[in-house]
């Protein structure tokens, strides 16, 4: 990699990303992590890693996931790509679509979370990568120990974006059973397995992960990565061997991280002009309007369908914009 400053990477298009249908390629040798949206239900998106978009979308919209189908909208090309995403799960932990059907292929790594806020949290994992692995061709001894709560794996209840808290509300993980995306503690007794089996490796040990799974008596556990030579396969774990570790009541607040560190945020670039035709969120559904007036008071549009008489016309402040109006078939995101 060739000489690489701090700003030239928050200035980069390795850090700002791009629309999925804008494909770039910075480096022919590095890999993906991309975000996709699941496509049957409003705000749930899916973190993942691959070396080819295109083949991962049709993947993703094929019959090994007809369960819950998804398409990649948004990408980054990228060195470290499996390290950006356990980042980004450990952050995103407590935000885990808790309501995804039996055996969806992928739970665990969606996450009900608005995008722009998850495209942030991306942005900051790939600052606390490349100054962890030592990609930043200069001393960052300071950054290093700025970024080091999120480097190693700072647990968050919940993230703030905008004024809205996510998950809304945070259920109490002092009782078992304990909900999806609660970190925990596995410990295996000395005698959890035969000796002479392969579990023997694991007897006395403990290993950390998180819930995506609540069974009868047991959790599925994704596990924490270790550098053990021999890691853990099984990933049930017995609510007896099991314990939560409770951080306390930590909110990430995405956008003022971001700032403090010139992590670039997410510019709104689109100006709308009266007799526009554009889009408009109501009730978690995108739904055609036109712009009838651009004022000190905001974008008024008129819905195109019938809404009903209280929604014929609505004022959307321009602070808002950016979460509830978008070009027909546009992005709102500029790079």
């Amino acid at each position: 990699m060739e000489d690489l400053t701090v700003q030239d990477l928050l200035s980069s298009d390795i850090m700002k990303g791009f629309v999925a249908d804008s494909s770039k390629i910075i480096r022919e040798w590095y890999e993906y992590i991309y975000i996709a949206k699941v496509k049957s239900v409003e705000g749930v998106y899916k973190i993942g890693k691959t070396n080819s978009l295109k083949r991962r979308d049709l993947e993703l919209a094929s019959e090994v996931t007809k369960i819950e189908p998804a398409s990649i909208i948004y990408a980054w090309n990228i060195p470290r790509p499996l390290a950006v995403e356990t980042l980004v799960k450990g952050i995103l932990r407590t935000n885990l679509w808790k309501n995804a059907p039996e055996n969806t292929p992928g739970a665990s790594e969606m996450f009900q979370i608005p995008l722009y806020a998850m495209v942030l949290v991306v942005r900051l994992s790939i600052l606390c990568v490349f100054v962890e692995k030592g990609y930043i061709n200069q001393n960052v001894t300071r950054l290093r120990r700025r970024l080091q709560p999120y480097m190693q794996g700072l647990r968050f209840n919940q993230i703030r974006y905008k004024t809205e808290l996510y998950p809304p509300r945070v259920p109490s993980i002092r009782n078992q059973p304990y909900s999806l995306g609660t970190y925990v503690i596995v410990e295996f007794p000395l005698d959890a397995y035969k000796k002479g089996t392969e579990g023997e490796a694991y007897n006395g040990k403990s290993y950390t992960g998180i819930i995506v799974k609540v069974g009868a008596d047991y959790y599925m556990v994704d596990w924490e990565s270790t550098n053990e030579m021999v890691f853990l396969t099984n990933s049930k774990a017995p609510f007896a061997w099991t314990r939560s570790i409770d951080s306390g009541q930590r909110i990430l607040d995405i956008e003022s991280v971001c700032t403090k560190f010139n992590i670039p945020g997410i510019i709104y670039s689109v100006e709308y002009s009266v007799g526009d035709n554009i889009q408009i969120i109501r009730n978690g559904v995108w739904k055609d309007a036109e712009v009838m007036r651009v004022d000190d008071d905001g974008i008024t549009v008129n819905f195109v369908e019938n809404e009903g008489e209280d929604f014929k016309e609505k004022t959307v402040e321009v602070d808002e914009a950016a979460a509830l109006l978008r070009p027909k078939g546009g992005s709102n995101l500029k790079f």
